[in-house]
């Protein structure tokens, strides 16, 4: 038996052919085998055992380790009968059985490698492979108990101090996984934690049941913990467009990202400026995902009712930009090497041009003639900005308009 482990010593299988089985009494002695020998001495019984019943129940931690004989002896109820039952040496009223107690085995378990560095994990994400998955897994013996575990988790935030407190809610909408025999993992839901923010998860595996009579393992079981650090988005910066107002085709604007900040490991920043305008039942920048606001880092190209991309180069802090009539929100999203995305918005109102046909046609015949400029991508913006008011000032196909737009 292991420490861990509760020991019944059953005597009820005891009878005397003359008495009736009320009428037997018993009494139990113990005794402790001596380091390096044969010989068993007498030991004192811990206290609160009942002693004078047919079943002996000894409960976890009753026996150090070690060997011992437990003795039991059975004689006549009453009278005369406890005299003899005391001194009983006859073999036919006394036996013994030697019980060996070894140290509890407690199982290791192990959290297996998390997939992103320390202060990576994103708190929210948009796709598979960011998101927080966890696997622990007991040890290879351990494991090849099929069914002897459960597995119980728990999360604490840490704070500046090292204090635990509880985080209600956190394994909400987690989705169980099956990393396999004497193991368990989850993955989080997306915004289940807060960003900047420290986490221990706590899994504990115990004995079931079944595993604990088989007395095996400590019935305290094991637990292992792991941190994790979520990534904060870049902060304390500030975003400008100037001017305020200006006229489409005429006026460049200024967008500038100012003060930006994120940790040593989460850097290098990248920077995306882009613009939308209002539309109908949403206002603007309403319902733009945070995937989408990252393709916008990566270079993605922006379709019809998204943010219209101003430049390439994430690098730079700054841009400039020539936009539509109409009134405009602003963005700039800046992002970390881990993903962590900042969106900030300004606002800016663009008047009608005052261009007419002819003059719109002869800017739009001289922005295509840079088009294989190094300044290509603001040459094609300005294409498609002169676009429209051809088609509006000169009566030109909308089909057109729409060729030109999407070159």
């Amino acid at each position: 038996y292991t420490q861990g482990s509760a020991i019944t010593v059953d005597a009820r299988g005891s009878f005397d052919p003359s008495r009736a089985s009320a009428d037997l009494a018993y009494a139990w002695t113990l005794e402790k085998q001596v380091d390096g020998s044969s010989v068993f001495a007498g030991a004192e019984w811990p206290e609160g055992l009942v002693l004078s019943g047919p079943v002996l129940a000894l409960p976890v931690g009753a026996l150090p380790v070690g060997t011992w004989r437990i003795t039991v002896a059975v004689g006549a109820e009453g009278g005369q009968g406890r005299r003899r039952l005391a001194e009983a040496s006859d073999a036919r009223s006394v036996t013994s059985v030697v019980v060996e107690v070894v140290a509890d085995l407690v199982p290791s378990l192990t959290f297996d490698p998390l997939a992103l560095a320390p202060g990576a994990q994103p708190a929210v994400w948009s796709r598979r492979d960011l998101r927080l998955s966890l696997v622990a897994r007991l040890d290879e013996s351990a494991a090849a108990l099929t069914g002897a575990w459960t597995f119980a988790w728990s999360v604490y935030a840490l704070g500046a101090d090292g204090a635990r407190t509880p985080v209600p809610g956190a394994l909400d909408g987690a989705i169980p996984l099956s990393p396999g025999p004497g193991a368990a993992g989850m993955a989080l839901a997306s915004g289940a934690l807060s960003a900047g923010a420290s986490y221990t998860f706590v899994l504990t595996a115990k004995p079931t049941a079944a595993s604990l009579a088989a007395g095996v393992y400590s019935a305290l079981g094991a637990v292992a913990e792991v941190v994790v650090r979520t990534n904060r988005p870049p902060f304390a910066g500030t975003f400008t467009v100037t001017p305020a107002t200006g006229v489409e085709v005429e006026t460049e604007f200024s967008l500038t990202a100012s003060g930006w900040s994120d940790d040593a490991s989460d850097l290098p920043l990248g920077y995306a400026f882009s613009y939308t305008g209002s539309e109908e039942g949403r206002a603007p920048g309403e319902g733009v995902s945070e995937d989408f606001l990252l393709s916008l880092v990566s270079g993605a190209r922006a379709l019809a009712n998204w943010p219209v991309l101003v430049s390439a180069d994430t690098s730079s802090a700054a841009a400039t930009a020539r936009m539509p009539a109409g009134n405009h929100t602003v963005l700039v999203t800046v992002s970390d090497v881990h993903g962590a995305v900042a969106v900030v918005t300004d606002g800016v109102v663009v008047e009608p041009s005052a261009l007419d046909c002819d003059g719109a046609s002869t800017a739009l015949d001289e922005a295509e003639s840079y088009l294989g400029s190094a300044d290509a991508d603001a040459t094609r913006a300005l294409v498609r900005l002169l676009a429209p008011i051809v088609v509006a000032k000169c009566e030109a196909d909308p089909e057109a308009d729409l060729m030109i737009r999407l070159f």
